[in-house]
């Protein structure tokens, strides 16, 4: 029970599931193909190889990956506050994005109010 509570509930990345899965992936052919080819050592030389041979693959692909999400999150970020700031027209102080930042601003020299056009410069 305790470990399927610590698999729940942790946190994880795209690089350390690819070399956990690179790694394992690697582990099962290393140790075929060093058992076809070598005997009883050839078993470990090969699962220690391809392990390590694994989770680097795996690890590089992961990183990848996880810097292709980080980009789209980013462009998301970048779209939505264009959005945000192309809607300065309605002065009721009511967001129509739904990121619930409904404030009413009274003071327009705050940089709040100002980020819009300073990122539009």
């Amino acid at each position: 029970m305790l470990g399927v509570l610590m698999l729940v509930s942790s946190c994880g990345s795209y690089t350390a599931t690819g070399a956990y899965v690179g790694a394992q992936f690697g582990h099962v052919i290393g140790s075929a193909v060093g058992g076809i080819a070598g005997g009883w050592r050839g078993h470990d030389v090969g699962s220690l190889i391809g392990t390590l041979g694994g989770a680097a693959a795996g690890a590089a692909i992961g990183a990848v990956a996880e810097e292709a999400s980080t980009r789209r999150v980013e462009r998301r970020i970048e779209q939505r506050r264009q959005a945000e700031c192309q809607q300065t027209d309605d002065e009721s102080g009511f967001d129509p994005t739904g990121s619930g930042d409904d404030r009413i601003e009274f003071d327009e020299g705050t940089p709040e109010s100002t980020s819009c056009r300073a990122s539009s410069r």
